[in-house]
């Protein structure tokens, strides 16, 4: 059922904006941009990512999601330490 009120309210979105042709739902959006449909939501949320509102649906322009890159997961990685010659080292190598 709500994917039919969906469906509705997405063209309905199409038919008052035509140059909009490209909204997709949050979980589409999620599958595009490579994040979880939380992700989405909490940045709807933060306004970094613009949504049309419709009840409890968020409808979001395909062209938003275009710069979007999904962020890296699990921790930085340490970095590297690098061994100095000392100068004894220095002076054998000499």
């Amino acid at each position: 059922m709500s994917t039919v009120i969906l469906r509705l309210t997405e063209l309905f979105y199409r038919s008052i904006s035509p140059d909009m042709k490209d909204l997709i739902t949050t979980s589409e959006a999620a599958k595009y941009v490579g994040v979880s449909q939380r992700t989405i939501y909490n940045m709807v949320s933060d306004g970094r990512l613009a949504a049309m509102n419709f009840g409890r649906f968020h409808l979001i322009d395909k062209q938003d999601l275009i710069g979007l890159k999904p962020a890296k997961r699990g921790r930085k990685p340490k970095a590297q330490i690098v061994p100095q010659a000392t100068d004894q080292a220095r002076s054998m190598a000499a």
